[in-house]
């Protein structure tokens, strides 16, 4: 930065002493407020990437944010009092600086907060919530969404839907059970919503062959007297749902062809299971043990098949792209299994590559890209999608930090320690960057696709974007908002056709075609001025969290 403007070091710790954020030096001019807004983005881009390791191969919207999952808001602490967010930073380093040190230690501490809902984009996904505004004044929490509807979780407990019925945008005869409080988790899959209440029961709505019908599931439940094993998380497939209960049960319903059936793996399944990974068909459940059980359609991932013997002990983490799964194992080995042609199947080529020293892994559409510990890059699965990096090999062989890719997008990109972007895959896509190649040769610090384009923001907040232009890859639009908003941007998401980005002080700008969001209505533009916290999409329709003291 500029030598002229004075700056402090700052380093912000967890409860649990975890760094989230610096050291890192920021101008002494900053307030708490400004910081604080930093941190959620951070602890927002952390969060997003778990729960996406997850659903790894499915559709599951977009979001940005801290309370867009359900994820807690932030609060900044120094000693045991908290900074009020107008205080400038300059305040705090003469205040109580231990003689030791040059560093302002700053606690975070998480808690949720109660928001309005604001929709905007295609009334058909939900862009229009009439039928349910009055319910969404106050009191949300979170917000999860199906391909055309949303459904909010309240503090109370209760959720909210609305959107196409045929996708859960209604829930029927569920209403009465959602509106009397006690829902504990909330998922959405494509065309279907679950909630775990807290009695132990499963509550579904929307297309009953997509698992919008629990019915068989929760009879069974009732004999297992339910309650003394509740519901601890949901997951989703496209088309099927997995539960998984306090003893490491797993519960399953839906389609068959998508996980909706675990026969043959009941005993397996009964106990033990740590976590559930899910791709557009199929789904991975990780044991204790670290061994993989799989079921859905077995072409797609849902049979470990021929990888079984080392899927039995030691897996640590699951990926993947819409029809195949990845697992890194100890000491950074990687094995992969579903339809070859979406990564199922690794050329001999690279064997040597990913049998030990993998750090990290991303799944695409139809392609894995992997990072070695020495920051090289692999890749694998359908060359057009990203699955063949010999364009940009030479780029690619050291000092990569991570690869970005998700179910939506056939590119991929990958960021380095100089903080240059590289992309490769289907260049109409978002595989070439065309023109603003000059813009990502440095300081690129997030990278967000909607499938037709990406978004990419950099270290000082400022926007690069490319791939289609109406659907988000011109963001010419957004230019005179972005300025008049005078605050960096924290982060992106997207419907299938626009863009939505936070910036610093809690203001929306948007980009893209204008029926799936990408130009915000009259009225709405002053509504989203400042104040957000989060935003959520679905295919066509975006969500605004914006907390219900602020006006």
């Amino acid at each position: 930065g500029d030598a002229s403007v004075p700056t402090v070091c700052i380093v912000v710790r967890g409860m649990a002493g975890q760094t989230v954020l610096g050291p890192v030096d920021v101008p002494e001019e900053t307030t708490v407020g400004d910081l604080r807004r930093r941190v959620v983005g951070s602890v927002a881009q952390a969060e997003d990437l778990t729960e996406a390791s997850r659903n790894c191969g499915r559709f599951r919207g977009g979001c940005v944010g801290m309370d867009a999952l359900g994820q807690p808001a932030v609060h900044l602490l120094f000693g045991h009092a908290e900074l009020p967010d107008a205080t400038a930073l300059r305040d705090l380093r003469h205040k109580d600086l231990s003689a030791s040190s040059d560093t302002l230690e700053i606690s975070m501490v998480l808690t949720r907060v109660s928001c309005r809902a604001i929709t905007w984009g295609d009334g058909k996904f939900g862009g229009g919530s009439a039928t349910a505004s009055g319910q969404l004044v106050a009191g949300v929490v979170a917000v999860h969404c199906t391909e055309r509807a949303f459904a909010a979780l309240k503090e109370s407990g209760q959720v909210v839907a609305w959107g196409d019925s045929r996708y859960g945008g209604h829930a029927g005869e569920a209403s009465k059970l959602l509106m009397a409080g006690n829902v504990t988790a909330l998922c959405g899959n494509e065309r279907a919503f679950a909630a775990g209440m807290e009695d132990g029961r499963i509550i579904t709505w929307g297309d009953a062959s997509c698992g919008g019908d629990v019915s068989v599931i929760n009879r069974g439940r009732d004999r297992l007297k339910a309650p003394a094993d509740p519901v601890v998380a949901l997951h989703s497939t496209d088309r099927a749902f997995a539960a998984r209960t306090a003893s490491g049960c797993v519960i399953a319903w839906g389609h068959p062809e998508f996980g909706g059936d675990i026969l043959g793996c009941e005993a397996d399944l009964a106990c033990g299971v740590r976590e559930i990974f899910a791709n557009s068909c199929a789904f991975a459940a990780l044991k204790e043990t670290g061994a993989v059980i799989a079921w859905g359609d077995a072409q797609g991932g849902g049979d470990v098949a021929n990888a079984r013997p080392k899927l039995t002990r030691g897996v640590e983490n699951i990926h993947g792209t819409k029809r195949a799964f990845a697992a890194i194992l100890e000491r950074g080995a990687v094995v992969a299994w579903g339809d070859p042609m979406h990564g199922g199947a690794m050329p001999d080529c690279i064997f040597a590559d990913v049998a030990s020293g993998i750090l990290t892994l991303c799944g695409n559409s139809r392609a894995f890209a992997a990072v070695k510990a020495g920051g090289g890059v692999v890749t694998w699965g359908d060359a057009h999608s990203g699955g063949d990096f010999s364009a940009v090999r030479e780029q690619l062989q050291e000092g990569v930090l991570g690869v970005y890719g998700d179910v939506k997008s056939v590119a991929f990109a990958a960021t380095k320690a100089t903080g240059a972007l590289v992309v490769w895959g289907q260049p109409a896509a978002g595989g070439d960057v065309g023109a603003a190649s000059e813009c990502l040769a440095s300081g690129v610090t997030a990278v967000v696709s909607n499938g037709l384009a990406f978004a990419a923001v950099k270290d000082e907040g400022g926007l690069v974007t490319w791939g289609f232009p109406s659907s988000g890859g011109d963001s010419s639009a957004a230019v005179p908002a972005l300025a008049a908003a005078g605050a960096p941007l924290v982060g992106v998401c997207g419907t299938a056709m626009a863009f939505a980005a936070l910036t610093l002080s809690g203001g929306v700008v948007t980009w893209g075609t204008r029926r799936f969001g990408g130009v915000l209505p009259e009225g709405r533009d002053a509504e989203l001025a400042e104040g957000v916290v989060a935003l959520r999409s679905n295919g066509g329709a975006f969500v605004a969290l914006k907390p219900a003291r602020i006006a």
